[in-house]
């Protein structure tokens, strides 16, 4: 079953999704290593929101190094991921606003 179209962007755009520590930007690192993303450290049990409005692509803990990991597609083929959360309360296929 195809997972749906997300839906339209917030005209906010991106919201912070966790209140935390920035531990790592986005962008070129040390030792020729890229991050493609953002790291924020949080409190365990701390809540972590969605960035944007989207389709949960992916709520597992099959991959390794990433604990339990969320990924949702948002519109104008945006990508967010959500890594080493405590729980995922989503499944794939859901529709989150934000």
């Amino acid at each position: 079953m195809p997972l749906p179209e997300p839906p339209a962007r917030s005209t906010s755009g991106f919201r912070w999704p966790v209140e935390g520590k920035l531990a790592s930007r986005f962008g070129p690192k040390e030792g020729g290593l890229h991050n493609d993303g953002i790291n924020i450290l949080a409190k365990q049990g701390t809540a972590v929101r969605s960035a944007e409005a989207g389709v949960v692509v992916y709520a597992s803990n099959a991959l390794e190094g990433y604990g339990n990991l969320l990924l949702l597609k948002h519109a104008g083929g945006w990508l967010t991921a959500y890594a080493h959360n405590e729980r995922l309360l989503v499944n794939k296929g859901d529709q989150i606003a934000q």
